[in-house]
């Protein structure tokens, strides 16, 4: 009875994924000179650039790739003496898609969770294979480690997060929940406390110390990412019908409420921007959609006080309705003075934002002056990978880069100076 249970739920979400994946965008960025003489030179407008009924002709996509493709050239001409990433590692070990990765807080480590219903555990420097743990029955979705590198949770379409003892390689417990298990994190301030968001439409708080115990807030769609706040207090979460939401945690209460384009594409992934300081809330909010558009969002200096303001769009990719996950990372002169970036302050900060996409099987980097606003290109594709990238991942503190693929690699990616000839 259960496992009929299971097999209805089952292809209950595989219509519903048909039916999601019939109305997406599978737009091509169009772009051409004489029509858009008179707007700003270096933003694409889809809305004007095409009627309400017309679609992409193949002649026209071919012409979108050229542009792209000169884009791509002219923006890495410019950027000839900033930091250059070139692949340093393949790593092989899984037998399926690669979803997630994450690496740990110290930088020692990169954990990986893929179709394969396993986790492994990599050393970034070397590449080598240091544990595989399987415990799960289906898919891992996400990962996270605990802030001293020592734990990880993981979560599952097996509707389980499960905790990691990455010393031992050992499951140390396993949590049941409703749905299938989308996004996991841990409390920044706790290693005890963890939260999860799941397609039964619930954000669950748990502290490991009463495994048996768990604080619910309800949302009214699936929750596809989660992000928690450094003091624990406020979780923001990204959904099906395209809300970005603060939750307070001391009330369950939703206190703001952003929709993150007008068409309601569902939100796939948000990030935060690197603190300075230990205790400082993440300025900047970045969040990845079904619309081929990366956002960035300005959320103030004591958030959620203040609205957040949307000042960025990242494109220049397609994701094609892949719930793809993108990363934040940024050097300054006194934390890696070999990418050269002018200052830590900022008002002069300047990041690395990569994005990857699912349909060309490349990964994306953008740099970004976060108190610019309106459009960036990217500056470099990573190519490498033979299938969809599903998710990126920097180092902590060392110009690193990690990205995953369905063609069931990662590969690490190192960054140096690129100087002019």
């Amino acid at each position: 009875k259960e496992s009929k249970i299971l097999k209805q739920k089952v292809e209950t979400l595989e219509k519903e994924n048909i039916a999601l994946k019939n109305s997406l965008y599978n737009l091509s960025a169009t772009y051409s000179i004489s029509n858009n003489s008179n707007k700003h030179p270096f933003i694409f407008d889809f809305e004007n650039d095409k009627t309400d009924n017309e679609e992409l002709t193949e002649t026209q996509s071919e012409r979108n790739e050229e542009v792209l493709s000169m884009l791509f050239n002219l923006e890495q001409e410019n950027f000839k003496n900033t930091y250059h990433f070139s692949v340093k590692h393949k790593l092989k070990g899984h037998a399926g898609a690669v979803y997630t990765i994450d690496f740990s807080p110290s930088g020692d480590y990169l954990a990986s969770g893929s179709f394969d219903k396993s986790i492994c555990i990599w050393d970034p420097y070397t590449g080598k294979k240091l544990k595989q743990m399987i415990k799960h029955t289906m898919n891992v979705t996400d990962l996270c480690w605990s802030n001293d590198s020592i734990k990880l949770i993981s979560g599952s379409f097996d509707q389980t997060c499960k905790l990691w003892d990455i010393e031992t390689g050992k499951m140390i417990n396993s949590f049941d929940y409703q749905g299938f298990v989308q996004c996991v994190k841990y409390n920044p301030k706790e290693n005890n406390i963890f939260f999860s968001g799941t397609t039964k439409k619930l954000v669950v708080m748990k502290d490991i110390r009463k495994p048996t115990d768990s604080f619910i807030i309800e949302n009214n769609s699936m929750i596809n990412t989660i992000y928690v706040y450094n003091d624990g207090t406020y979780v923001i979460t990204g959904d099906s019908l395209g809300y970005i939401k603060t939750w307070d945690i001391r009330t369950g209460k939703c206190v703001n409420s952003i929709l993150n384009e007008q068409k309601g594409q569902p939100v796939s992934h948000i990030t935060v921007s690197k603190r300075f300081l230990d205790d400082e809330e993440p300025r900047y909010l970045s969040v990845n959609s079904y619309d081929n558009i990366i956002r960035v969002y300005d959320r103030g200096f004591s958030p959620p006080s203040k609205q957040c303001k949307n000042v960025l769009s990242l494109k220049g990719y397609k994701n094609r309705n892949w719930p793809i996950k993108s990363s934040f990372n940024y050097y300054s002169i006194e934390k890696s003075g070999i990418l050269g970036m002018p200052s830590s302050s900022d008002e002069n900060l300047r990041a690395n934002r990569t994005e990857q996409t699912n349909s060309d099987s490349y990964a994306y980097i953008y740099s970004l002056k976060l108190n610019q606003e309106g459009f960036v290109t990217p500056i470099q594709r990573l190519e490498g990978h033979t299938g969809i990238v599903y998710a990126t991942s920097f180092h902590p503190s060392n110009p690193i880069l990690a990205t995953c693929s369905a063609d069931c690699t990662i590969r690490i990616w190192n960054s140096k100076v690129k100087n002019k000839v």
